[in-house]
């Protein structure tokens, strides 16, 4: 599950936008996004393939863990959150989590 953080995406303070598993989010060059995940929910997630930057990883006192990540240039990318420690024989595709991407001017 992804929740809103408030992070200082910029010299003006604005708010990261949340990203949506499943779901294609829209940022401008410059904007910043995270993801979120609880402390039970043990997912490893990729830095993207150039249109957006991880910047920053924050592990929560409660284990959460943030990722925030800053939209570098135009164009599309996808995140993807496999989960970690998965038992054998279990399958990886059904809880597997795609974070769908548009970076825009």
């Amino acid at each position: 599950m992804t929740a809103l953080a408030f992070c200082p995406a910029s010299a003006r303070g604005a708010a990261s936008v949340r990203l949506k598993a499943e779901q294609t989010t829209t940022l401008h060059v410059g904007e910043t996004a995270t993801v979120q995940f609880g402390a039970k929910a043990l997912h490893s997630i990729g830095s993207g393939s150039g249109a957006l930057k991880l910047i920053k990883q924050l592990t929560n006192k409660d284990g959460s863990k943030v990722y925030v990540y800053r939209a570098m240039q135009v164009g599309p990318d996808t995140l993807v959150a496999t989960p970690e420690g998965l038992p054998a024989g279990h399958c990886i595709s059904c809880v597997t989590r795609h974070y769908f991407v548009k970076v825009v001017p």
